[in-house]
């Protein structure tokens, strides 16, 4: 039993710190918007999530609260795909090149970024406070303590075998199977990140874990990259050839190196029969 307590304490604890980070970078948004804090609330709204999920149905934690988290971390998602962009390009390309298009990136960076600050009007800081709170309410139940482990076992059982199938079904020429997996072991990884902050172990395998996700994010990115950069293309006219061979060239390499070394998955995880 102390077992039980000792993990549901470890995160509640962790519930909490998430909720002052969070509280804390929501009113820099409002001040002054940067890559630094729309990347970390989208993150801290994915954790909030996954701990959704394994309290769902304790107390008066229910679908509703997930669903506004997830509606939440959407409206960060486009801002930060416009901040990733650009870091992208200015890394890797030559300024003088791709000047018009930071331009066009840019414009839309200011559009993405108040369309960011009148939808937090809507996701208010105390009504995001108050389903955080539920969170922490029901992960210190005694009816949460006890089933708990248990509970996210089985969550962890479910999304690796989701991971695992997705990556049989991949097909290096269907960009489509590659997003799949990325978004089945990105649903693996936050639940994992819970198991491995309460049971202290697992270290090395989530180090291995963000090293296959950091080929998938890239290609993620990249397709973003190529989504905005077709956009620009047809309203400008302006077709910036290396940069687009940059993307294919770049897109196919990651994804035979995350081919070559998809069965490392495998050993991330053992489902106990």
């Amino acid at each position: 039993m102390k077992k039980k307590e000792r993990a549901s304490r470890i995160l509640t604890e962790h519930i909490k710190k998430i909720r002052s980070d969070i509280k804390s970078k929501l009113d820099e948004c409002r001040e002054s918007m940067s890559v630094d804090s729309v990347h970390d609330i989208r993150v801290d709204l994915r954790k909030l999530m996954s701990i959704s999920e394994l309290t769902l149905n304790f107390k008066d934690v229910d679908q509703k609260n997930r669903k506004f988290l997830r509606k939440m971390q959407k409206q960060f998602s486009s801002t930060r795909d416009i901040h990733v962009a650009m870091d992208y390009v200015k890394s890797n390309f030559d300024e003088s090149e791709a000047l018009e298009f930071i331009g066009y990136l840019d414009t839309l960076r200011t559009e993405r970024e108040n369309l960011l600050r009148d939808g937090l009007i809507e996701f208010n800081t105390p009504k995001l406070i108050k389903r955080i709170d539920r969170l922490a309410s029901a992960a210190s139940s005694s009816e949460f303590k006890n089933n708990f482990p248990s509970t996210l076992r089985t969550r962890l059982d479910d999304s690796f075998l989701e991971v695992v199938k997705n990556i049989e079904l991949i097909d290096k020429n269907d960009i489509a199977t590659i997003h799949k997996v990325r978004i089945s072991l990105k649903h693996f990884r936050y639940l994992f990140e819970i198991h491995s902050l309460v049971f202290k172990e697992e270290k090395e395998r989530l180090t291995s874990l963000k090293s296959l996700q950091d080929w998938l994010g890239e290609i993620q990115d990249l397709t973003v990259l190529e989504k905005l950069l077709k956009d620009y293309n047809k309203k400008t006219g302006n077709d910036i050839e290396g940069m687009t061979a940059f993307i294919y060239s770049r897109t196919d390499f990651l994804i035979e190196s995350f081919y070559n070394k998809r069965y490392d998955v495998l050993y991330l995880w053992e489902i106990k029969t």
